[in-house]
């Protein structure tokens, strides 16, 4: 079928579902050269089949079809008679537009299909560069009016953006935004109570200790840090007396600078 998002996303998006129980050999679903991004494989627990996604960039179509084609031809077949690329044609039992969920990470019931939350999207940079992908993706949500943050983490090979987004949002986003892997429901930050006054952690310092029981047994940790605060309240039922020391006698043990107790 044709795309017709192909060339406003800059390619096309197509998951390889295999046959049961016939796993899929990743390096068939990727060449550099012609920059089609393997971009995530899942398998269904359940039936035993496993998943290709694939970003096949526009006017590269052609890289699949001419795998089955190469199979169908015998004049391609190898010194021993086998069909070429034989076990990926034959591993492969479906071909399909891949769904907005099927790029959803995590619990099927988090999927926000009517009420927007803020998502992780992850972009695969392989064939591009950071700057270039946050670009667009902010392009877009600048011209969608979808509210975003400027903070980003980037990995090997890919890059993750937060956007607040439901499940409509996220099928328009990706018939727009190329090579996104996958997306999740974004983590509640816990600036919320690191950055707290005094007052309110020492609350919820105290309402931690009414429900907190600590086991002695014979494994111990040790942390080499700027030292510990034995006295701190979630660490008192943990610290051995006579466990904290400094490395160069004269030196304090109790922690001044604070990283190593938030470490403990």
């Amino acid at each position: 079928e044709e795309d017709e998002d192909a060339e406003v996303r800059g390619g096309t998006y197509l998951r390889f579902n295999s046959s049961p129980r016939f796993p899929l050999d990743p390096e068939a679903f990727e060449n550099r050269t012609q920059k089609v991004v393997l971009l995530r494989m899942d398998t269904d627990e359940d039936t035993g089949r496993m998943s290709a996604t694939v970003f096949v960039p526009r006017g590269k179509e052609g890289f699949f079809r001419k795998k089955v084609t190469d199979y169908a031809d015998e004049s391609q077949a190898t010194k021993k008679g086998r069909p070429r690329n034989q076990e990926f044609v034959e591993d492969v039992d479906e071909v399909a537009r891949p769904t907005a969920k099927s790029f959803w990470s995590g619990e099927a019931d988090e999927y926000p299909d009517r009420v927007a939350i803020w998502c992780e999207i992850w972009i695969n940079t392989s064939q591009t560069s950071v700057e270039d992908a946050l670009g667009e993706f902010a392009a877009y949500c600048d011209s969608h009016n979808i509210q975003k943050s400027t903070d980003y983490l980037t990995f090997p090979e890919c890059v993750v953006v937060l956007a607040k987004l439901d499940g409509k949002g996220i099928e328009e986003m990706l018939r727009v935004v190329g090579a996104v892997s996958e997306i999740r429901r974004a983590a509640e930050p816990t600036s919320i109570f690191v950055n707290a006054d005094a007052r309110f952690q020492k609350e919820l310092v105290d309402d931690l200790v009414g429900r907190l029981t600590a086991d002695v047994t014979n494994t111990s940790i040790c942390i080499l840090d700027t030292g510990v605060n034995a006295s701190h309240p979630l660490l008192r039922p943990a610290v051995q007396d006579g466990t904290v020391l400094s490395a160069r006698s004269g030196w304090p043990s109790s922690d001044a600078d604070g990283h190593g107790t938030s470490m403990a």
